[in-house]
């Protein structure tokens, strides 16, 4: 009786540890997203690929984007949009006040580049630089 309540808890552990392990996977380590579009609308002959809600502070606005690069490339711009289409406010842009303003404060119609880490299944992007967006190249 005792070695199988000995087993029992060996087994229990290792169980714990595996299901911890799985969780962490799981959740992914952070990934560095950079999304290229346009706040609100893209301009005429702009070419986008989805238009996202995104919140800043107390205000969500619609953003067009043009491109999802990630790094690593593990995952690719689709699979990015597949996991925050579904929702409503896609991602809350979190940082330093100085950064986001330039979000907040965009123009209609603006072109913008905003990165920083992400991990997969957050919905939050942790905002390391929001800068303008360079011409499409043709």
């Amino acid at each position: 009786m005792r070695r199988f309540r000995t087993a029992v808890a060996v087994a229990a552990v290792v169980v714990a540890g595996l299901s911890t392990g799985a969780d962490a996977r799981r959740r992914g380590r952070p990934l560095l997203l950079t999304i290229e579009g346009y706040v609100e609308h893209a301009p005429p002959g702009a070419t986008t690929a989805e238009t996202l809600n995104i919140r800043s502070g107390k205000q969500a606005r619609p953003f067009a984007v043009r491109k999802i690069t990630v790094s690593p490339p593990l995952v690719t711009q689709a699979d990015v949009l597949r996991a925050l289409r579904p929702y409503r406010e896609a991602l809350t842009l979190r940082g330093k006040d100085d950064v986001l303003r330039h979000f907040a404060g965009a123009a209609p119609g603006e072109g913008l580049t905003v990165s920083g880490m992400w991990r997969a299944g957050s919905f939050d992007l942790m905002v390391e630089r929001i800068e303008p967006l360079e011409p499409e190249k043709k």
